[in-house]
């Protein structure tokens, strides 16, 4: 009975060894931020648009975050704290 659990306890600490599961021989172990690409959350039932700026005094626009009904957010530039709700509602 202990022989599976030794057998598989085995093959886990050969595989580390072998370098299965680590990171990368060429990586410094940091993702490169610049160029990563996450998906943009679904919209579902939900329709907004938030506009983001550069500071407190709401005058240099730096983003957007537009969603519609049952489909993807778009975003185009950044976003900050500085951010003006122009509309909102839910999708029906």
């Amino acid at each position: 009975m202990k022989t599976p659990v030794m057998l598989a306890a085995l093959g886990l600490v050969a595989g580390l060894a072998l370098g299965c599961g680590g990171v990368d021989a060429d990586s410094d172990g940091q993702d490169n931020l610049a160029s990563r690409e996450d998906a943009l959350p679904w919209c579902g039932n939900s329709s907004y648009q938030y506009t983001y700026f550069s500071d407190a005094t709401y005058s240099v626009q730096v983003g957007v975050d537009i969603c519609e009904c049952n489909d993807s957010m778009r975003r185009s530039g950044r976003r900050t704290a500085f951010v003006q709700v122009d509309w909102e509602y839910v999708c029906f």
